[in-house]
């Protein structure tokens, strides 16, 4: 939408193991793996809607959990 191309990802924060904002209790391992996989897809289907667009979308973690995104590194 803001005509960025590429578009840099540097990292996604999504350690709930202190718990959720208001103090709510933290996902069991089984409700966290379902999240997972649909994270993963959200994803894919992020980015094969910007390779629809000619966008392209670089993830600069060196060890992501999720692998959807072309590679790049850090300088």
């Amino acid at each position: 939408l803001f005509g960025c191309n590429p578009i840099y990802i540097a990292g996604m924060d999504l350690d709930y193991s202190g718990g959720y904002v208001g103090g709510k209790v933290s996902p069991t391992d089984d409700v966290w793996q379902k999240q997972h996989k649909n994270l993963r897809n959200d994803l894919r289907i992020l980015n094969e809607s910007a390779k629809n667009r000619n966008i392209k979308i670089i993830n600069l973690h060196d060890n992501p959990w999720y692998n959807e995104f072309e590679q790049g590194r850090l300088l």
